[in-house]
C-alpha cells in the first residue's frame, strides 16, 4: 500500500514538473526592457545637468520652475512608463528649452529602441495638409488631404504634437507635425490613436471622404518602400521618400539627380543667372564653392552687366555660414552693377540655421530681395548645436551652446521678414507650377 501511494506520489510530481516546463516555453507578451529603471532615472538626471552647464540661456522660454517640475515629474513617473513613453517625455522637456537647435527625436536620436512608422509623407500647403507621396500598396492617397486620424480631426492632431516639437518659430510647427505623424507610438501615446501600430486616416478626394486602415512598419519593412508621388511628372524619380526630390521642378531634376549642392543655369529669355545653393558646405570631388561661383556666376555676370542673379535656398538646412562668403564679397565689390539690378534670394521653410544666416547677410550686407515662403528660424536666437550623449541609453541631446545674431536690428522678432511672400498652394504642386521660381526669374529687379 505504501509502495502504491508513493509512485501514485512520483507520478503526480511528474506531472507538474511537465507542466512547470511546458509554462516556461509559452510566450507571454510583456515589454522587454533594455535598461533598468535606475538607469533611466540616471539618465534623465544627467540631461538635466547637460542642460543647465551647456545651454547659452536655458530658461530664456521656460522659466526654471517649470523646467524642475517638469524633470520632477518625469522622474516620479518613470516606474509606470516603458521605454518608448520615457524617451517620448524626454523629447517634451527638450522642446522646453524653446529653440530649434536643442533637440531630440525619440526615433532616431537614439539606437536601441525601435518605433514603428505610419507610410505616409505629408507636407502643408495653403489648403491643408496633404500626401505628396505613398507607398505603391495604398497609392490612392497620393495627392489627398488628410481629414483626421482615428477620428482626431488633423488641426488637434497638429495640437497635441506641438509639445513635441523643439522650435525656433511657428512654421518649425507647420513643418515638423507632418514628419512626427509617422512615430505611430507618439500618436498612440500622445492620445491621438487608439492602437499603437495601427490607425484609421481619412482624406479627402474631391468633397469624397476616403478613410484607409494603415499599419506602421518597423524600419527593416519601410525601408524597403516603393513610393508613388502626387506629381505624375516626378514619378521616375521619386520612389524614394526625399523631400528634395519631390519638390524638384523642370530645372532642379538633372540636377538632383546628379546630386550637385550647387549649381547654376543661365536664362536668356529672363536675363538671369540662377544659383541654386542646397547646402552650406564644399562638395567633395567637386570645385570649392569659391572657384566655382567665380568661374559660373562673377566671370558671367561681368561680361554680361544686364544680368540679374536669383540664389536659391529654400531646400538649405544649414551647414557651415562662411562657405556663402565669396558669393557675398563677389556681390560688395560688383555694388555698382547690384545697385542697378539687385539679386533676389529665394526663401523657403527649410531654409534654416546657416543658411537662414546667409539670408540675412544677402539681405543686410547686400540689399538682397527676399521671396517665398517664412523659414523656421528665427533671425537672433540660441544657435551652435553641440551634441551630447546619455550614458546608458545613448540618447543625441543636441544643445544650443552660443547665441546667434544674424540680424541686430531684427532684435527679438521669430521671424525673417521677406519683401514678397508667395503662397504654397497644393494645385501649384500637383501641377508642376514652381510660382516662387517663375517670379523670381521674370521680375525686373532693376
Amino acid at each position: 500500500m505504501n509502495f502504491i501511494k508513493l509512485k501514485l506520489r512520483l507520478s503526480l510530481l511528474l506531472k507538474i514538473g511537465q507542466c512547470i516546463i511546458l509554462i516556461a516555453f509559452v510566450e507571454i507578451p510583456v515589454h522587454s526592457q533594455i535598461l533598468s529603471k535606475e538607469m533611466w532615472r540616471e539618465d534623465i538626471l544627467q540631461l538635466k545637468d547637460i542642460l543647465q552647464k551647456n545651454h547659452v540661456n536655458l530658461y530664456h522660454h521656460t522659466n526654471k520652475v517649470n523646467f524642475d517640475n517638469a524633470f520632477k515629474s518625469l522622474l516620479n513617473q518613470i516606474v509606470h512608463l516603458n521605454e518608448k513613453q520615457i524617451l517620448i517625455e524626454i523629447a517634451k522637456i527638450v522642446a522646453l528649452a524653446g529653440d530649434g537647435h536643442t533637440s531630440f527625436d525619440p526615433a532616431t536620436s537614439q539606437e536601441k529602441i525601435s518605433f514603428n512608422s505610419y507610410p505616409v509623407c505629408l507636407y502643408p500647403f495653403e489648403e491643408g495638409l496633404y500626401c505628396i507621396s505613398a507607398p505603391n500598396t495604398i497609392p490612392d492617397i497620393s495627392g489627398l488631404r488628410l481629414l483626421s486620424i482615428d477620428d482626431t480631426p488633423i488641426q488637434n492632431v497638429r495640437t497635441k504634437l506641438i509639445p513635441y516639437i523643439q522650435r525656433d518659430n511657428e512654421e518649425e510647427i507647420n513643418y515638423t507635425y507632418p514628419y512626427l505623424i509617422e512615430n505611430a507610438s507618439l500618436l498612440f501615446y500622445a492620445g491621438i490613436t487608439k492602437k499603437e501600430n495601427e490607425a484609421k486616416f481619412s482624406f479627402d478626394d474631391h468633397g469624397q471622404k476616403v478613410e484607409k486602415w494603415i499599419t506602421a512598419l518597423p524600419d527593416s519593412s519601410y525601408r524597403k518602400l516603393k513610393w508613388i508621388a502626387a506629381r505624375k511628372s516626378i514619378r521616375d524619380i521619386a520612389a524614394i521618400r526625399n523631400l528634395s526630390f519631390l519638390f524638384s521642378n523642370s530645372v532642379s531634376i538633372l540636377h538632383l539627380k546628379d546630386e550637385y549642392n550647387y549649381w547654376t543655369q543661365i536664362f536668356d529669355s529672363s536675363k538671369t543667372v540662377f544659383l541654386q545653393y542646397n547646402t552650406c558646405w564644399d562638395q567633395k570631388n567637386r570645385l570649392p564653392f569659391k572657384d566655382f561661383v567665380n568661374k559660373e556666376v562673377f566671370s558671367f555676370l561681368d561680361k554680361n552687366h544686364e544680368y540679374k542673379l536669383v540664389i536659391d535656398l529654400r531646400y538649405n538646412p544649414g551647414g557651415e555660414p562662411a562657405t556663402l562668403a565669396p558669393l557675398i564679397e563677389g556681390i560688395r565689390l560688383r555694388s555698382e552693377h547690384f545697385k542697378i539690378y539687385r539679386h533676389i534670394v529665394l526663401v523657403g521653410t527649410r531654409t534654416y540655421s546657416a543658411a537662414a544666416t546667409n539670408v540675412l547677410q544677402l539681405k543686410d550686407s547686400c540689399n538682397a530681395i527676399l521671396m517665398g515662403q517664412t523659414s523656421r528660424a528665427r533671425p537672433n536666437s540660441p544657435s551652435e548645436g553641440r551634441d551630447f550623449v546619455l550614458k546608458h541609453s545613448g540618447c543625441v541631446i543636441s544643445i544650443s551652446t552660443q547665441m546667434v545674431s544674424r540680424s541686430p536690428r531684427l532684435g527679438s522678432i521669430m521671424k525673417i521678414p521677406l519683401d514678397k511672400k508667395i503662397p504654397l498652394s497644393i494645385y501649384d504642386y500637383l501641377f508642376d507650377v514652381d510660382k516662387t521660381f517663375l517670379i523670381s526669374t521674370s521680375i525686373n529687379s532693376k
